[in-house]
């Protein structure tokens, strides 16, 4: 199915005229789209009820609370994967804010932050098309601060293209980069083929965390693919120089490393939410067991944790959660326990242990009922329904842990 007849069919299940560009993107960058393409009508199903809890949450956003860069984190990541808002109180929410605010003031008073701001972005913020354009910049990951004042380049406000790069190992072992960079500014262009020694394989290179959503090079240093989350760096760059930084405060301030990237670039006050919900579903070939995960402030009043609490639940198990028969309960530890005693025994032999230890309150007459409905109650311990779908990546953010709700 090709992307065009998938946006439309999307649409046309969600009862809407089209999808809006912001939300498709949205999905493009989390590989949604690719894998809706590619896969069953099972897939497809997934897809667009996942796209509905992603437009149920955008549009029930409180005013005044802003929403993560990404709503349900990858790697970037990523990311609470439930994704849900739930309408904190005003003086829930104020506080935050005022949280927020205080760890901004005090980011702002940091020594290598008004470092950087001095050396790297000309002693101001920039705007978020200017820090874009620098996050997106492949100059910036692979020249150091002492190269661009070298070859005269501006850091601020120029574009870079990379037309061609090779990798080559030397007989010493040593990785040599070799790229072939054209730089452009508003009074300048330059087109450099430099060889940078000494480089790790792109596997190994420490990355940057940004916020998705613009136009940015490949991990092969060429222009090809959109919104990164995570960008390889070369050592001592100036890139490196904004990655190492921003993994300080966010491991200060409890921010995401996109988040302290942004702040760094542009002065943006990352939110500090008093409440997280995190999904953390087992998962193996056929078997999914949701697990609820919720981090709250300890001032949090409990009714709101336990309403958090609910919500999530609700949506996991899709409204059904009937208890299980403390006598089906009881049959798995039983049959569990009676296999290592006699492993090689039979179903009526098991019965009739079983009998002999639960009659005359579960007695079972029949062998095929007895195996049925341990069979039944296993999968059904073992087989919880999972809302969205298998593909999707339950991992969390390696720059945080999990995305705020």
């Amino acid at each position: 199915m090709d992307l065009h007849e998938l946006r439309g069919r999307l649409a046309k299940r969600l009862r809407r005229e089209d999808v809006s560009d912001d939300v498709w993107d949205y999905l493009d960058i989390e590989g949604w789209v690719r894998d809706a393409a590619l896969g069953s009508h099972e897939y497809f199903d997934a897809f667009v009820e996942q796209v509905r809890r992603l437009l149920r949450l955008v549009e029930k956003m409180p005013r005044g609370v802003s929403a993560p860069p990404n709503l349900y984190a990858r790697d970037h990541a990523y990311r609470s994967e439930d994704g849900r808002d739930y309408a904190l109180s005003e003086y829930e929410t104020e506080r935050s804010w005022a949280v927020a605010k205080a760890l901004w003031l005090d980011a702002t008073g940091d020594a290598d932050v008004r470092r950087f701001q001095q050396e790297i972005l000309g002693g101001h913020w920039l705007k978020e098309s200017e820090a874009r354009a620098l996050t997106s910049s492949a100059a910036i990951r692979l020249l150091s601060l002492a190269e661009f004042r070298e070859f005269d380049i501006p850091i601020v406000g120029h574009r870079a293209a990379v037309h061609e790069s090779s990798r080559e190992r030397k007989d010493d072992g040593d990785d040599v980069l070799r790229v072939d960079l054209e730089i452009s500014w508003e009074r300048g262009r330059q087109r450099k083929k430099i060889e940078f020694t000494n480089m790790p394989p792109s596997e190994e290179l420490a990355k940057l965390y940004v916020d998705a959503g613009a136009w940015i090079e490949s991990e092969t240093w060429i222009p090809e693919h959109r919104a990164f989350d995570s960008l390889p760096v070369r050592p001592g760059s100036v890139g490196d120089d904004l990655r190492g930084l921003a993994e300080s405060l966010a491991a200060r301030y409890g921010w995401f490393q996109s988040e302290a990237t942004q702040f760094l670039t542009t002065g943006a006050c990352p939110p500090s939410p008093p409440i997280r919900v995190d999904t953390e579903p087992f998962r193996s070939e056929s078997r999914s067991l949701p697990r609820i995960v919720i981090t709250a402030e300890a001032w949090m009043p409990a009714e709101t944790v336990l309403r958090a609490y609910r919500e999530t639940q609700h949506d996991v198990l899709s409204g059904k959660n009937r208890p299980i028969g403390l006598k089906q309960l009881k049959l798995v530890q039983f049959v569990a326990d009676d296999k290592v005693s006699a492993p090689s025994a039979l179903w009526h032999e098991r019965m009739e242990r079983w009998n002999e230890d639960n009659a005359p309150n579960w007695p079972y007459e029949n062998v095929r009922l007895f195996s049925r409905d341990f069979d039944r109650t296993k999968d059904a311990l073992l087989s919880m329904r999972h809302p969205w779908p298998h593909w999707v990546d339950s991992g969390s953010d390696p720059s945080r842990g999990s995305e705020w709700v």
